[in-house]
């Protein structure tokens, strides 16, 4: 979920300590979207410091070349045609995405980015700790950020509260490419709390912390946008990654399929832990929240005002209500399945 669920790992802090010594002035410059990082930020890809990447320059790029591409695809290749106006969901989407990038200004002081250098520069966190060659640590460090996304969102579908902010993700009837931006500021919150106490309390490095970031970049759009790829390339990218078709099943309006295919970059960790479901017939499903059919006209205002709402008009105090995808699980899905 692009900028929401996972990049804000990489979103920029306003101050940081100078932990380590090669990088005297890590960060100069505050984010204007979570996710990004638009200061002097370099990291050192390699224990001998052969290479550097500036962040700022290359989050824009990826960003940018991301979005321009998926946008052709739907533009050519679109998966079906989207009856709602595309100018109206664009600016709720963004409207949203900026909401969530000023909370997380407002609440976190450092990146996941920065905190990993600070871990690294006090030996704190077990891969800090452990004798492995670096490309081990950078894998097992990716793979590990992208497990707590997959926590992450199962949480959010599993735990009442936490459910009210997910849905106006899953509010989207029409999804498009800014589908990714569409995450309610106090999902951002959580997600990047979750992720942060991961890059912590494991070490990860801080440039498999900056290429989780940008693979979310890539992969939600992806992910999220309105195009048709063949169905064998879709099989065997399944095979490691989340596709559109994996995704698209998890935005069906139907509650016990929102509990399947809960991964952000990789597929297996739904294969492993048995919220794999294969998809949907090309337009044989319908997206968004059974209850509100408009979601993709719903306004910034009004999505923002979601999760304190149930159709019923009672509160968040009330509780949520019995249908919400939290309270049916993957395996409430296989029983039916089996039966069938």
């Amino acid at each position: 979920m692009l900028l929401g669920r996972g990049l804000v790992l990489i979103h920029e802090p306003l101050f940081r300590a100078g932990i380590d010594p090669e990088f005297r002035e890590l960060v100069r410059h505050p984010a204007v979207l979570p996710g990004v990082s638009f200061g002097d930020s370099r990291e050192i890809l390699s224990e001998g410091g052969a290479m550097t990447v500036n962040w700022g320059v290359l989050w824009w790029l990826v960003l940018v070349l991301a979005f321009a591409v998926t946008a052709l695809a739907e533009t050519f290749l679109p998966f079906r045609s989207l009856p709602t106006s595309t100018a109206r969901r664009w600016f709720a989407n963004t409207v949203l995405i900026v909401a969530s990038n000023v909370a997380l200004i407002c609440v976190y002081r450092f990146s996941g980015i920065s905190l990993a250098f600070t871990m690294r520069g006090q030996s704190h966190g077990v891969l800090n700790r452990v004798a492995l060659p670096y490309w081990a640590k950078f894998a097992i460090g990716f793979a590990a950020l992208d497990l707590v996304a997959y926590v992450s969102h199962r949480l959010q579908h599993a735990i009442g509260p936490m459910w009210r902010m997910h849905q106006v993700h899953h509010s989207e009837t029409d999804l498009d490419l800014t589908t990714g931006f569409r995450f309610h500021p106090l999902e951002t919150l959580f997600a990047e709390g979750l992720a942060l106490a991961g890059v912590a309390l494991l070490g990860t490095p801080p440039a498999a912390v900056g290429f989780s970031g940008l693979a979310i970049i890539v992969l939600d759009f992806f992910e999220h946008g309105n195009f048709r790829i063949p169905d064998r390339a879709d099989g065997i990218l399944r095979r490691l990654i989340i596709t559109p078709s994996m995704h698209r099943f998890h935005h069906s309006d139907a509650v016990a399929e929102q509990n399947a295919n809960f991964g952000t970059v990789f597929s297996f960790w739904d294969r492993m832990f048995g919220t794999y479901r294969a998809g949907h017939p090309a337009g044989s499903v319908r997206y968004g929240l059974a209850d509100l059919t408009d979601g993709s006209e719903t306004n910034a205002a009004r999505l923002l005002l979601l999760p304190f709402r149930r159709a019923s008009g009672a509160t968040l105090a009330s509780g949520p209500s019995l249908d919400h995808p939290g309270l049916q699980t993957a395996k409430t899905l296989r029983t039916k399945e089996s039966a069938q």
